[in-house]
């Protein structure tokens, strides 16, 4: 496991899990005597009178000598060297001693740390599908028609980091199927009108779409032709307007002799000029072609007028807290319908003379109410796009 998934689990995890953690990994104290502390393990911090008495912390990097405690203090939530003021970055506080003297729960032996992550590693499925990061809080609200918190977790049948991977990570990334986070990136459309891209290198990518845009004000932001007002200023101003050449063909001479080019227009030229540029651009529109298609490991396609191609790449992220608040509330309840139906349909395979069996019908039934109602919300706001195939 890499440290920066440590500290996500962690971080993610209620304080009477970061302590049991703790417990699991050795029950590790830190002393002015201790002379090795090894990188991705928890010390509790032993050092009476010392202000970091009693935290809890992780070591992000090895440590190869003895680290004198009473130096050191706790600054904006970081620990930091009280001569130096330096802010070490091989440790990282998990717990304060206030955040342990406020735990009330009692150490869970059955709990073990990281299971979930360490599962996927085992079967290779860590680096195509990383884990989604959501505090346990919202566990509690997403499965609380499953009996949480009345249940408690070890009474489930899934650990907290398999539930996030079967349960919340699903709903996820449903939701940003439909809402995916957009990058842009556009290039240029290369000769016979062709142009191609490969996929990012992300492993949240998961969408594409192409826009074309016909004339420069397409290319990329920060170019001196990046203004999206380029167009309008172009065709319509300079072109209609102002006696200008935008289509191909000098504009407002026909009729007046000795007219120079941009010269003002009467309404007669502007008339004109409507119909020839609503002649062309019908033209245009006839006769362009435009297609694209997914390859294995891009994008490619043509258009027969575009002179550039905006690329739109749909990602979606593994942490809960870039879900917009606004749509929070719908994801719990996809999120909720897929624990119910998870946990109902597994408890349905039970024996029928099982003590104390209980019909889940009505979980799937609800299940089915919650998810019906999402997708249908969601469905109303959005419109299909090419979909990488994955």
């Amino acid at each position: 496991m890499q440290i920066a998934q440590i500290v996500d689990f962690l971080l993610n995890y209620m304080p009477n899990r970061r302590r049991d953690a703790w417990v699991y990994m050795g029950s590790n104290y830190a002393t002015v005597e201790t002379p090795i502390y090894h990188a991705g393990q928890l010390y509790r911090i032993n050092s009476p009178g010392a202000p970091l008495h009693d935290f809890i912390i992780l070591c992000t990097e090895p440590v190869l000598t003895a680290v004198d405690w009473t130096m050191y203090d706790y600054v904006n939530k970081q620990i930091q060297r009280t001569d130096t003021l330096h802010i070490p970055n091989e440790f990282l506080t998990i717990l304060t001693k206030s955040d342990l003297d406020t735990i009330i729960e009692i150490y869970d032996p059955d709990f073990v740390p990281f299971l979930g992550m360490m599962q996927f590693e085992e079967s290779g499925g860590m680096e195509d599908r990383p884990s989604v990061l959501i505090p346990e809080t919202e566990l509690h609200i997403i499965l609380r028609d499953a009996g949480i918190p009345f249940v408690k977790w070890t009474e489930l049948e899934y650990d907290i980091e398999t539930m996030r991977y079967l349960i919340v990570r699903p709903a996820v990334e449903m939701f940003y199927k439909f809402f995916p986070i957009i990058r842009e990136e556009t290039i240029p459309v290369m000769a016979q009108g062709r142009f191609e891209k490969e996929f990012p290198d992300d492993p949240n990518f998961i969408q594409v779409r192409a826009v074309f845009g016909t004339n420069a004000s397409q290319a990329a932001k920060g170019s001196g032709m990046g203004n999206p007002f380029q167009y309008y200023r172009d065709q319509m101003i300079g072109g209609l307007f102002m006696g200008g050449h935008a289509f191909g063909r000098p504009q407002g001479r026909a009729g007046r002799a000795g007219r120079t080019m941009g010269a003002a227009m009467n309404h007669n030229d502007v008339i004109g000029n409507m119909f020839h540029m609503t002649t062309y651009n019908s033209m245009l529109n006839r006769y362009s072609r435009v297609k694209y298609t997914l390859k294995e490991d891009g994008v490619e396609g043509y258009h027969t007028g575009a002179r550039y191609v905006t690329i739109e790449w749909g990602f979606m992220s593994p942490d809960w807290t870039d879900i917009p608040h606004n749509r929070k509330m719908e994801v719990r309840e996809l999120a909720a319908a897929y624990a119910l139906r998870t946990f109902g349909m597994l408890r349905m395979q039970a024996p029928e003379n099982s003590p104390g069996k209980i019909d889940y019908e009505r979980w799937l039934s609800r299940a089915d109410e919650l998810e019906e109602k999402v997708m249908t919300h969601w469905h109303e706001f959005t419109k299909a796009i090419a979909i990488k195939n994955r």
